[in-house]
């Protein structure tokens, strides 16, 4: 849940508000690819954890 929460802030404030968007659809957008994000680093830690 924190690594959503990172993953949006981050794209917010380097992709999305730079250029502009800060609608309902951004949030939409940026809550799918931060979900995404962190389900896939949320993988390669646990792995990660799992090989030590």
């Amino acid at each position: 849940m924190i690594l959503i929460y990172v993953f949006d802030y981050l794209l917010k404030i380097t992709i999305f508000h730079p250029l502009g968007f800060d609608g309902i659809m951004s949030l939409f957008v940026r809550a799918i690819i931060a979900t995404a994000l962190a389900i896939i680093s949320s993988y390669y830690i646990l792995r990660m954890i799992d090989d030590l």
